[in-house]
């Protein structure tokens, strides 16, 4: 189980945000605009306002949307992963990124400095490593930040 990319888009798709945990290659930039063209062709067939899931032989695209400020929160896990577990943690990280972000989203520009948003990260982090999808890996990796910081303060 691991969680390979997190996207985080505008209401036109643009990409406001992402982070690459693991393997897809591709640029953020790219796949939100493959996304976007999907979801726009999902749209204009008459098969709903927005795409919640994409299955591909290796990986899953699960997606949300906030209902008040119309940003998409994608998150790319393993095919095999538990999609109800993805969703919840996609909840999680909607509403974490709401929350540290609501002033600027009320803006009349709220996307005119993407940079603001790159501040973000260590909250995603924490949000992927509790969850039921954080890799081997991952867990590893937090452990030993852990203990380096326990035997800086025995020092």
């Amino acid at each position: 189980m691991a969680i390979q990319n997190i996207l985080v888009l505008q209401p036109n798709g643009t990409l406001i945000f992402s982070k690459d945990y693991h393997s897809i290659k591709e640029s953020p930039s790219i796949i939100s605009g493959f996304l976007t063209a999907i979801d726009s062709f999902a749209q204009s067939i008459g098969a709903g306002t927005q795409i919640q899931t994409i299955e591909t032989d290796e990986y899953k695209f699960v997606g949300d949307i906030s209902k008040k400020y119309k940003i998409k929160f994608i998150v790319i896990c393993e095919k095999d992963d538990d999609i109800n577990q993805a969703k919840i943690l996609l909840n999680s990280i909607k509403r974490s990124f709401i929350t540290k972000f609501n002033k600027d989203l009320k803006r009349k520009n709220p996307f005119n400095d993407l940079n603001k948003f790159n501040n973000w990260e260590e909250n995603l982090d924490r949000l992927v490593n509790r969850s039921e999808l954080s890799s081997f890996e991952t867990v590893v990796s937090e452990t030993l930040k852990d203990l380096k910081k326990i035997f800086k303060k025995i020092d």
